[in-house]
């Protein structure tokens, strides 16, 4: 059995190239194929050794002892898992002396790789300079240059493990840190710089403080139209949905908004996650203003901004008019006015009335104001005075969705107020100065003939 004994040198690389093997098989084509194996698989976490080329390395340097003895197969590829294989493979004893460790030091990263040095210096000045012009619009752009004086061009640095957790969200390249994702937060950054292969190490730290300039993005209320409803609206109908706009450069996952009704309307509910307005209680017929207010939340930033929402409740209409209780159903002198009445709120729609005269079309004597119902006799030339008239007097309301009526029927008998006398004098004297001396007649009962 040949044996190999080898003292390796010091040296920082890992993985280390330590020794090759070879071995020869004198059969031809694939049958001399070789394959290489240690014998204790106890070495397999400091040794590495390849299979085909039978070169064997050190791949750490963790807990290294200063002698190692192990064996090394090599054995016919093809024919390595015959039952019996001690025929078709040799080995070779191999002892490997290190040197005697230097006392080294070892610090772990944040990305938990291990650094092996030799001895801590403080012989650099290390500036840091935060750059001023970052911004999420070019976060391409590095966030930090570390400067090394006096100048070395050869040098690493690393992030210990020591520094705040979301320091993994960011990279390094040469002298220059960069943000690996959108994460404006404070870094709190332990650094270790190695020089002559990491022989010489030293350290250093800073804070890094993100900060984000909210108006880059421009927050606004999309646009709400005043909302109209009717009053029997149910409770917990869907309103509208109240959102916020802005410029999305940055994923929406991390901006966090939440909605606020500020004037105290309790017959409403705002989601405050989502901004859907629900209808909390039934409103009656009025008009609401809505102050709503988003606060914005971004990293270590937040915002505010507010906006108005007019809410308009449209009154059902409910009520029938009704006329006054001491209207006359029987007329024995013109004009008369009509008043009916109507108890919805809504004067301009629901409440509003108006007043027509029915059963009286072709050539009718009468007239009806709609507005304020005074009924006249306009056309004298179509009244027969002996005749009485029967006519019906319809009020109705513009009510919505609906519209009710009522109606009131009367009798006109003006026989015994106009003779064809009366109707002489009419036309000499004008109507109103008629009407007050007819009136002092009844008063003391005199009669003009």
């Amino acid at each position: 059995m040949d044996i190999y004994e080898k003292n390796i040198s010091e040296s920082s690389e890992i993985p280390q190239s330590l020794i090759r093997f070879h071995a020869s098989d004198a059969d031809e084509i694939h049958h001399a194929q070789i394959l290489y194996e240690l014998s204790s698989l106890i070495y397999n976490d400091t040794f590495s050794l390849h299979p085909f080329t039978g070169e064997l390395y050190l791949i750490s340097k963790k807990n290294l002892q200063l002698i190692y003895e192990f064996d090394i197969y090599a054995y016919d590829r093809h024919r390595k898992y015959l039952v019996n294989n001690n025929n078709i493979k040799t080995k070779v004893h191999v002892k490997l002396i290190f040197p005697k460790n230097k006392s080294s030091n070892y610090l772990t990263t944040i990305f938990n790789e291990i650094i092996e040095f030799k001895q801590i210096i403080s012989s650099y000045k290390i500036s840091f300079f935060q750059n001023s012009n970052w911004n999420i619009l070019n976060i391409h752009q590095p966030i930090l240059t570390i400067d090394i004086f006096p100048i070395i061009s050869s040098y690493e640095i690393f992030i210990l493990n020591n520094s705040s957790l979301n320091s993994m969200n960011l990279f390094i390249y040469k002298n220059k840190i960069y943000l690996n994702n959108s994460l404006f937060q404070q870094y709190n950054l332990h650094f270790l710089i190695c020089f002559s292969n990491r022989i010489k190490c030293q350290y250093t730290n800073y804070i890094l403080n993100l900060s984000i300039d909210l108006n880059l993005f421009k927050f606004y209320f999309k646009s709400i139209q005043p909302i109209f409803i009717e009053e029997n609206l149910p409770i917990h109908s869907f309103l509208t949905n109240i959102q916020v706009e802005y410029n999305p450069i940055i994923s929406n996952q991390l901006l966090i908004i939440n909605y606020i009704l500020l004037n105290n309307h309790n017959q409403f509910n705002l989601h405050p996650k989502t901004g859907i307005l629900r209808l909390r209680k039934q409103l009656k017929y009025s008009k609401y203003i809505l102050e709503i207010q988003a606060n914005i939340y971004l990293f270590n930033k937040s915002s505010s901004i507010k906006t108005n929402i007019e809410i308009n409740i449209s009154e059902i209409n409910k009520y029938r008019p009704i006329f006054s209780n001491n209207t006359l159903k029987e007329l024995f002198q013109l004009p008369y006015q009509f008043q009916a009445f109507d108890f919805d709120e809504n004067k301009q729609t629901n409440g509003r009335i108006i007043y027509r005269l029915w059963n009286c079309f072709n050539n009718c004597p009468f007239e009806i104001n709609p507005i304020n119902g005074i009924l006249s006799l306009t056309k004298k030339d179509h009244f027969i005075t002996k005749n009485i008239y029967y006519l019906q007097i319809i009020a109705f309301d513009l009510g919505e969705p609906i519209s009710f009526e009522t109606s009131i029927d009367i009798k006109i008998n003006l026989s015994s107020r106009l003779s064809q006398k009366d109707l002489i004098y009419k036309s000499i004297i004008p109507e109103e100065r008629l009407e007050k001396f007819l009136i002092s007649l009844k008063v003391y009962g005199k009669k003009l003939w």
